[in-house]
């Protein structure tokens, strides 16, 4: 794995801008707790580390969610204004 030079830029990531929005029209955002049953790996959260502009990270996010609440789509939006969106179901 490649390491941050000194005065390299990073890029950090973080559960925080995760979110479902479920067909009943609700928003859950993801959990910010862990537990040692969850999957491993954990998707980075913010803070953990730097990774270099190119680099890819990946990992599990976890939401609570109702067993009967049905997942529309998942959505990403971050402080700095970028926003993605994905169906499901």
């Amino acid at each position: 794995m490649k390491k941050l030079e000194e005065g390299q830029d990073g890029v950090s990531f973080s559960w925080s801008p995760w979110s479902i929005t479920g067909k009943d029209g609700g928003t859950y955002p993801a959990s910010d707790s862990t537990w040692s049953d969850f999957p491993r790996p954990e998707y980075p959260f913010g803070g953990d580390r730097s990774y270099l502009v190119g680099q890819c990270v990946q990992g599990w996010i976890m939401f609570a969610l109702d067993a009967s609440t049905k997942p529309a789509t998942i959505d990403y939006g971050n402080p700095a204004g970028e926003v993605a969106s994905w169906r499901v179901g």
